[in-house]
């Protein structure tokens, strides 16, 4: 687990080649030198640290987008609330579901979301 650092840092991403300003909370402003294209680039740290361990809340939001009842309309702020809270538990129980799926033939198959779905009802 990678230990969190205290404080602000300032840094400068470029994006789609415009350089854009980026306050972050995570890191201490440190880069990293990597190459690309034949060239040495700075990388802010904070960057490269995300992207190694972004599987959690992306990863989920991402399977959420993919088949969610949240996006129905409705004037009722707690019914938006209620469909992405039941939401996050269906994909929350397919992963544990797909994790403690027996093996067969060594392998462990997986369920899609969609039809984890259709298995619920």
């Amino acid at each position: 687990m990678p230990q969190r650092a205290t404080g602000y840092s300032s840094l400068r991403l470029g994006i789609r080649k415009q350089k854009k300003n980026v306050v972050t909370t995570d890191g201490d402003g440190s880069t990293r030198q990597i190459q690309r294209r034949r060239e040495i680039i700075l990388k802010p740290s904070c960057v490269d640290e995300y992207n190694q361990h972004m599987n959690g809340c992306d990863r989920a939001d991402q399977q959420i987008q993919y088949y969610g009842l949240h996006k129905r309309k409705s004037n009722k702020w707690w019914k938006k609330i209620f469909h992405f809270l039941i939401e996050i538990a269906v994909v929350n129980a397919s992963i544990i579901y797909n994790k403690t799926r027996p093996l067969v033939d060594g392998v462990r198959r997986k369920v899609p979301l969609a039809a984890f779905k259709n298995l619920l009802i």
